[in-house]
């Protein structure tokens, strides 16, 4: 069994570093390495890159890496010896002129950032105050002779009231007569 320098159980690494030979369409031989990632459960990660910084003395023609990772040893076993895997793996190996590979259980030296919790969302509001439910009219706007203040919500009318009223809710009309 495979740990870390923490005593945590280790992830397994497929690291393929490759030369194309000349002509490769190698967005084509990427779809085709997606498709294969995507339909073998036991890859846990793949990612890819082309070399863009080194000077050609360093990188010794290579240009592309690739890299899978696994929960461990046993499933980088699984994946080598799937029947998708074996056949890409011919269609691949008929494209490049020069490979190294590196299988690998890794040591996290130094852990990504963690990433800030979203903040939960604030349940809504109910859009009309609970206590102008009983008070429900017709919807039309107050109007009304008497001295007072009319409240108006959608859907809901407090006529002629004496006391001071809040209504918390979007689009309160507020009509003194």
């Amino acid at each position: 069994m495979l740990h870390s320098h923490s005593g945590a159980m280790a992830e397994f690494k497929h690291l393929v570093i490759a030369k194309f030979k000349e002509g490769v369409v190698v967005e084509e031989l990427l779809q085709g390495m997606e498709k294969l990632v995507s339909e073998i459960d036991v890859v846990q990660s793949f990612e890819w890159g082309e070399d863009i910084e080194s000077k050609e003395m360093m990188r010794q023609g290579f240009t592309h890496a690739f890299m899978m990772t696994f929960k461990s040893k046993e499933e980088f076993t699984v994946f080598q010896t799937h029947p998708k895997h074996v056949e890409f793996s011919a269609t691949f190996s008929a494209v490049i002129d020069k490979v190294l590979l590196l299988d690998f259980p890794s040591v996290l030296a130094k852990p990504p950032p963690a990433r800030p919790r979203p903040r939960p969302r604030p349940r809504p509001r109910p859009r009309h105050p609970h206590h102008l439910h009983r008070h429900r009219t017709d919807a039309r706007p107050s109007t009304g002779t008497g001295t007072g203040i009319g409240v108006t919500c959608p859907d809901y009318s407090i006529r002629e009231i004496s006391s001071l009223v809040v209504c918390v809710s979007i689009n309160v009309r507020v009509s003194f007569f």
